[in-house]
């Protein structure tokens, strides 16, 4: 995508996210979205839309370790499994556990991954209006007690990003992935 396709996309979806609720801005520069989503909070501070101070700008460190000596959070990158990528492959919204627990509040699937990781700090990333409302909207129900059962035992669970590259043998802060997870590989 180029660069002004890229800017539009973000001035398209920004505004109407901002008011729906949203407060986490996401960046990073493998996203390569820093620059245009600066222009878009720039415009959007000028017009009075959102102030800087309600909201909650982030962005991707390199070390674990950093976050341990600040206090920083840790938060769950792709929680959903991130569909539609091409570097991580996942079937997780697919899954017939999901779908079974979604049928009885009348949710979707991805509600119900989203509802089953609260208390945690999570960013599910979406540009669609429709999908970014539908992950707001897991706060007001609960899951069912006979079906939190059946997640909890029946739903598969994987790493979907091992960590290698913060795993050296001679240099690193981390020299297996046993160590970086505390052998919960």
């Amino acid at each position: 995508m180029a660069a002004s396709d890229a800017l539009a996309a973000v001035l398209d979806e920004y505004p109407d996210t901002l008011q729906m609720g949203h407060r986490h801005i996401d960046c990073a520069q493998v996203y390569g979205n820093k620059k245009e989503i600066g222009l878009v909070l720039k415009k959007l501070f000028q017009e009075n839309v959102v102030k800087r101070e309600d909201l909650w700008i982030t962005s991707k460190l390199c070390s674990i370790m950093m976050c341990l000596k600040f206090l920083w959070t840790v938060r769950g990158y792709s929680p959903l499994g991130s569909p539609g990528t091409s570097f991580i492959k996942s079937d997780v919204l697919k899954s017939p556990v999901l779908a079974l627990v979604a049928e009885k509040p009348g949710k979707t699937p991805t509600q119900v991954a989203l509802r089953l990781q609260m208390g945690h700090s999570i960013l599910p990333k979406s540009t669609s209006q429709s999908r970014i409302k539908e992950n707001f909207d897991v706060f007001d129900w609960s899951t069912p007690d006979d079906l939190f059962t059946k997640l909890s035992y029946e739903i598969e669970r994987a790493r979907l990003l091992r960590g290698t590259s913060f795993v050296d043998e001679t240099h690193g802060s981390y020299k297996t992935l046993e160590e970086l997870w505390d052998g919960e590989i």
